[in-house]
Formats: structure tokens, C-alpha cells, sequence
């Protein structure tokens, strides 16, 4: 609309609006429509009353005039109208049999809080009413065993990063035994042997921090390809269970 078009095209403008907003998007589209080409695809009618041509469509062409004159003529349009019109005093007969029922309760809270059939009582109570075996599968928490087994095509991954984790948990005994075999290098008398002993040490704390950088990687890679792949898959099974589950 910031640009002027000369032709604007409405899909279904007000069909996701209720009658009062309706009418004030419609009157603020009859403001834009004014002075340019506007096509308007709509099933409610009562958008495209006011129209200089209106085009009824159903596997083709049926028939074209303004409002009045396809009124006049009986064909598909007025039977549109007739049967929107039916629905809208329909709904207007319900909501107004809602707003008369007792204090606060509407026809729907009244309708399933009563007492249903004497024929109908078993069914109801079947499907608004959980089984107790359905009720103690909900509430069952899941054992150890179904959440191993629900992390089983990642069992190689685990096997790998648990091999890194311990080789990890092996560093800190290691680093502890040369410490204290460079302190005890120093109870020595001969100065060479104490330089013998204190460079073995700090080669094997420079060849242990070596082998540290791909044991971390090992054991971080492996746990977390384990639990992105897991977490995937028990949200795509979450997903489906929500999109097929009964409504």
C-alpha cells in the first residue's frame, strides 16, 4: 500500500476474522480499494457485496454479475448467500442459548458435565475417562534397562568415550607418581644422577601432556556425539508421538 499499486489482489482478507473485526478490516479495505484495480478471492460474501463484478467459480465459470443481478437470478451465488446466512443464525441462536443457561455455565461446560444416556453411559465414560492400564503406563517411570536399551545404537560412541574417560582418570595418579619420583631424585648425593632422574621426569610429564590433547578429544567427542545423536532421536520420536497421537 506504501508503494500505490494500481492492482491489489486479496486472498481471503477477513476469512481468519470474527464479524466485528471483519467489519472494521472491511471498511478500512474499502478505503484501499478505491481508485485502483482490486481482485478479491474470498468465500465469505459478504466481503464482495459491494463489487463492481463478481465471478463465481466451480470447475470453471458459473456465472458473473454484481450482487444484485445474481440475486435476481437464483443460481450458485444466492445459494451461497442463503446458506451463510443459515450459518450465521445458527450461530448467533447458539451463542445467545449460551449466554441464557445458569450463572457462569455455558452450554458447553453444561452439555459435558451432564449426565449422559443410559445407552451411551459406557461408551462416554470409555473415552473421557483413561483405563487404569492406560493411566498406570503414564505413570509408570521407565527402568534402567529401557534407557540403556533406548541408547543402543549409540553404544559404540559410549564404548569409545568411556575409553577416553579412562585413560583421563588415569593422568592425575600418573602425575602424582612423578612428582614423587622427582622428589625423591633429590635425596640423592650425586648431582648427575639427580639430572638423570629430574630429565626423565619432565620427559615423561612432556610426552604425558602429549597424550592428554587426544584423550580429552576422545572422550569429549565421542560422549557428545552420544547425546546429540540420543537427544535427536527421542525428540523426533516426541514429535511423532505428538503429530499421531489421537485428537
Amino acid at each position: 500500500m506504501l508503494r500505490n499499486p494500481r492492482i491489489v489482489l486479496l486472498d481471503e482478507a477477513t476469512s481468519a476474522l470474527d464479524a466485528e473485526s471483519e467489519a472494521l478490516v472491511q471498511k478500512a479495505l474499502d478505503g484501499i480499494m478505491s481508485e485502483r484495480t482490486t481482485i478479491i478471492v474470498a468465500h465469505r460474501l459478504s466481503t464482495i457485496r459491494d463489487v463492481d463484478q463478481i465471478i463465481v467459480l466451480n470447475k470453471g465459470v458459473v456465472e458473473s454479475g454484481t450482487h444484485a443481478e445474481l440475486m435476481s437470478k437464483g443460481g450458485e451465488y444466492a445459494k451461497l448467500i442463503s446458506l451463510q446466512i443459515s450459518e450465521n443464525v445458527k450461530d448467533q441462536s447458539t451463542k445467545s442459548y449460551q449466554q441464557t443457561q445458569g450463572e457462569g455455565l455455558s452450554f458447553t461446560e453444561s452439555s459435558i458435565n451432564a449426565t449422559p444416556p443410559k445407552g451411551l453411559g459406557s461408551t462416554s465414560s470409555g473415552e473421557g475417562k483413561p483405563s487404569d492400564k492406560n493411566k498406570h503406563s503414564l505413570d509408570r517411570t521407565p527402568s534402567l534397562r529401557e534407557l540403556v536399551m533406548l541408547s543402543k545404537p549409540e553404544f559404540p560412541y559410549a564404548v569409545l568415550g568411556s575409553i577416553g574417560a579412562a585413560l583421563t582418570g588415569i593422568q592425575a595418579p600418573l602425575f602424582a607418581l612423578g612428582i614423587t619420583y622427582m622428589l625423591t631424585a633429590f635425596y640423592s648425593r650425586d648431582d648427575s644422577r639427580i639430572k638423570h632422574n629430574v630429565r626423565i621426569t619432565a620427559l615423561a610429564f612432556l610426552g604425558l601432556a602429549i597424550v592428554t590433547i587426544p584423550i580429552y578429544l576422545m572422550q569429549h567427542y565421542f560422549y557428545t556425539l552420544m547425546g546429540e545423536r540420543l537427544t535427536a532421536r527421542v525428540r523426533l520420536s516426541m514429535f511423532k508421538g505428538t503429530i499421531l497421537q489421537l485428537i
